[in-house]
Formats: structure tokens, C-alpha cells, sequence
């Protein structure tokens, strides 16, 4: 069992606040950024505290350092503990960096090297309310609530705070010889369906969306998250869109990135695809994102590669991170995908976002409606998942949707005309002006690009207030961030 510390973690928490008032001016500005989780708690605390003795011009922040410690290949891929929060001015002004125990001070480099990308701050200093020795880096603290000597590797110091906990204690013990993080762990190596994804796994991608969602609005937007990862587009249909967006997703991770073509390259004079990715593979990477024109196409690579496989549009099949971008724009801008009444229009039939859009939203909970003509909508999607309708009439329960998803007329998939002309579709399957003022007031639109305006959709919908569309580009970065820190990172 662990033994408590003497003082306990009150009278150190006070020990603390003594040595920093007696060291800073009040009367100057100071940034002091806690160390997520138990750090940010206790400069809440230590900031409460020091403006009751008059430092009006404190500004706190808090940072999440996981994504930039040196042993992240080792640990299993689990959610980040939480966003980043600075809305600080860092530059030239003093910093006081606060956490819970300094050890090794590996977690101290990786909190300078997070901070180095918001600013370069004035003076730095280091507040921890334990040092327990066992150092493994030339970094130490300059206010300390309590210092232990001679702590064996083997042993552990544990801070145990009320908001968390339910008390307030300072715990030394053995070292658990393993550890299992909180919460959900991923443990697929590839993203080829969401067919095979739980709501639980779903939830994950998007609470790691959440936080690398805050990356873009740096100004330095990267992380070293994939640093010496290899991550390969390899695009054998057109795209403009997924393309760029899976090659800003990598970059922003610290990844190499490198880009294929099929144009110009040995498959277009005859190589098998299996031959073309073992020989991308062999040069040495980590990742290669596959669209292709062939369902089953990175189900197939799964299994002739050793790298990770995402699947970014295979067929008529699936294109899972589409479908988990909606899910999460639907989730960002309605607060919720559960309950939520979703309409997919127009061609089903080919759309391989339709499948995956159907595969989130019900394993999420929304009830979802196929509209389109018989020709693009076959009756046996209602038996793909329990949730699942199917129209052929988009007027009869217009005013009950809350999201209205319009999907493009894919005439490079049809062996044939299956329907009269594109003035009749948009008649009878288009979100038109008129179409859209019997919608509810908030409906959201979306559609996953590139639109045919004037046929699927009208121009001042696209562009209008209850358009989601830009918002779904931009969701689709975090989300194949996540998709690409989780597949690489796989336990």
C-alpha cells in the first residue's frame, strides 16, 4: 500500500504559494501554465490563490504535452488527454510552468517543446509541488513544495488532488508493473469500413478530432506526433479534396509525406496493385492512404502489406473518413448525432459515402432516410442496418429532417442512363430554393464535394447560413489526423 507524505499536500500546496509571492512582483505581468491534468489543477489553485494576495496581472493557461513526449511510439493509442488552452501572450513575458511531480523531467522538455510553438516566452520558471528525483534530463525546478531524496526507481510519488480524486493527498509506493490507461483504447492497425467500428471506437476518433482540431488554429500548426513516420498518398482516382486533405493531416503530424499518382507511374504500363504498394512499401513507410476505383481494394492491401492501410475511397464500397467527417460536423453543429433525423439524397446507389454515412449515423443513434430514385436507391439498403429507410419522394417528409445530406450524381460509376435528364433529377431529387424554404428553419446542410450547383443544390443554399459544407473540409483535417495518430499508434 502507499504511504502518505509528510507535510501533507495542503501545507505543500501553501509552501508553494509562499516561495512564489515572495519571488514575483505583483505588480508585473506573469503567465503561469499548468500541466494537463493534474498540473492545470493545481495552477487553478496556485493562481486563486496569489491574485487573493494582489497579482492582478497573472494570465493562466494550460497545455497538453502528450502529443509531444519522446516515448509516444510506446504507448498504446488511447485519447489525448485534452485540448491545449492558451490564450496567452507568451512572448518576451515571464512563464511559470506548473505541474504535480518532476521525475525523470522528460514531461518538463515536452512542455517546453509544446510552448516553444506558441511563443518564445521571456524568464521561465518551474513550479512542482513534488520533486522526487530520478533525474534523467539536465531540467530542474526552481519552487518546490517538497522534496524527496533518494527514491528508488521502483517506487513511485502519486498526487492526489479533490477535483479528481475526492481528496487532497501525496501518496509514495511501488510502481504498478503495468499500466493500463483510462479509458478507451483503438486497436485496428488499419481504417478499411466503419462497418467494423464500434460507437465506442467512433467516439474515440472523435474525441481525438477534438484535440487536434485545436492544432489548425496555432500559429504554428504541427505537432510531433508522426515525427519520423512515412505516410504514402497513394490516389488511383482523381481527387482534390481527400487528397489534400490527408497530405495537410500528415504534415501537421510532423510526417513525411509523399504523394502517387497513377498517371505516369509503372501501374498504368501494367503492374498489378499489389506489386505497385509492396514496392511503395519496401522504400520504407508507415502508412499508405489507398483510393482506388475497385471495392475491396484496401481490404485487399490489408492484408499483402505490413504497414498501416486507410482506406480513402475504395468503389462503390465505403469511404469511411468521409463518413466520420459528417458524423462529426452533424455532432459539432447539432451537439449531438443521437436521435438526430438525417435524409441522404439522391445517388445511393453509387455513393460509397452514402454507406459509410450510413454505417456513423446508426451506430451513433440518428435515424437515417435514403431518398432517390428507384433506379439510384434499391429497396435491399433497408436491410443493410436496423435505422435504415428508403423514399422515393423527397417532398413527403421534407419539414421532418434535421440534416439533409446531398450527394452528387456520380455518372463516371453508371454503365447506363438511370434517369431521363438532369433537369427532371433536380425536379424530383434536388435541394432547390423552394425545396429548401419547407425544410425546418435550422435544417443543416451538407454535401461531401465536388457539388454540381444548380443540381444537386442550389447556389444560395451552398453558400447560405445552414450550409455545413466549408465546415465539413475543415473537420475532415482533424478527423484524418486522428485516424492517422490511431492507426499508427494501434495497441
Amino acid at each position: 500500500m502507499p504511504d502518505p507524505v509528510q507535510p501533507d499536500a495542503a501545507t505543500l500546496i501553501d509552501e508553494l504559494v509562499r516561495q512564489l509571492a515572495g519571488h514575483f512582483d505583483k505588480n508585473q505581468p506573469l503567465n503561469i501554465v499548468g500541466i494537463r491534468t493534474r498540473g492545470a489543477i493545481l495552477a487553478d489553485r496556485i493562481v486563486h490563490r496569489l491574485r487573493l494576495l494582489g497579482f492582478d496581472k497573472i494570465d493562466h493557461g494550460v497545455i497538453d504535452v502528450t502529443l509531444y513526449r519522446d516515448d509516444l511510439s510506446r504507448l498504446s493509442a488511447r485519447t489525448p488527454a485534452g485540448p491545449t488552452r492558451l490564450d496567452l501572450k507568451l512572448d518576451n513575458n515571464p512563464l511559470l510552468i506548473i505541474d504535480d511531480v518532476l521525475s525523470t523531467g522528460r514531461t518538463m522538455r515536452a512542455a517546453l517543446d509544446a510552448l516553444a510553438d506558441y511563443g518564445r516566452p521571456g524568464a521561465t520558471r518551474v513550479a512542482v509541488l513534488v520533486d522526487r528525483g530520478g533525474r534523467e534530463l539536465p531540467i530542474e525546478a526552481d519552487f518546490v513544495g517538497h522534496r524527496i531524496a533518494d527514491l528508488p526507481k521502483d517506487r513511485r510519488v502519486w498526487v492526489h488532488l479533490r477535483e479528481l480524486d475526492g481528496k487532497d493527498e501525496v501518496l509514495v509506493g511501488d510502481a504498478p508493473s503495468t499500466h493500463t490507461p483510462p479509458g478507451p483504447t483503438w486497436k485496428h492497425k488499419h481504417l478499411l469500413t466503419l462497418e467494423e467500428l464500434s460507437r465506442e471506437e467512433i467516439e474515440l476518433i472523435f474525441a481525438t478530432a477534438d484535440t487536434f482540431s485545436e492544432v489548425s488554429t496555432r500559429s504554428v500548426k504541427k505537432v510531433p506526433a508522426l515525427r519520423g513516420k512515412v505516410v504514402v498518398n497513394a490516389f488511383f482516382e482523381d481527387s482534390t479534396r481527400t487528397r489534400m486533405s490527408f497530405s495537410l493531416a500528415a504534415q501537421r503530424l510532423s510526417a513525411d509525406v509523399l504523394d502517387f499518382s497513377e498517371k505516369g507511374s509503372s501501374a498504368s504500363k501494367g503492374e498489378t496493385l499489389i506489386d505497385t504498394a509492396r514496392n511503395i512499401e519496401a522504400m520504407g513507410i508507415d502508412v499508405m492512404v489507398i483510393r482506388h476505383a475497385s471495392s475491396g481494394s484496401a481490404q485487399m492491401l490489408s492484408r499483402a502489406l505490413k504497414c498501416s492501410v486507410v482506406n480513402a475511397g475504395d468503389g462503390a464500397h465505403e469511404h469511411p473518413t468521409q463518413g466520420l467527417l459528417d458524423a462529426y460536423t452533424i455532432r459539432q453543429r447539432l451537439g449531438k448525432v443521437e436521435g438526430m433525423n438525417v435524409a441522404i439524397v439522391g445517388d445511393i446507389a453509387n455513393s460509397r459515402v452514402a454507406r459509410s454515412d450510413i454505417w456513423a449515423l446508426t451506430k451513433l443513434g440518428a435515424k437515417v432516410t435514403l431518398i432517390g430514385p428507384p433506379t439510384l436507391l434499391p429497396r435491399s439498403f433497408e436491410k443493410l442496418t436496423p435505422g435504415v429507410r428508403v423514399l422515393n419522394d423527397f417532398d413527403v417528409e421534407l419539414a421532418s429532417f434535421d440534416v439533409i445530406n446531398m450527394l452528387r450524381v456520380q455518372n463516371e460509376r453508371m454503365k447506363s442512363a438511370q434517369f431521363p435528364t438532369i433537369r427532371e433529377f433536380t425536379r424530383l431529387f434536388g435541394l432547390t430554393w423552394d425545396r429548401f424554404q419547407r425544410c425546418k428553419k435550422d435544417v443543416l446542410v451538407l454535401h461531401p464535394g465536388p457539388m454540381n450547383r444548380g443540381v444537386e443544390i442550389h447556389n444560395e443554399i451552398a453558400d447560405g447560413p445552414n450550409s455545413g459544407i466549408l465546415k465539413q473540409v475543415e473537420n475532415g483535417l482533424a478527423i484524418r489526423m486522428a485516424v492517422l495518430y490511431l492507426v499508427t499508434h494501434a495497441g
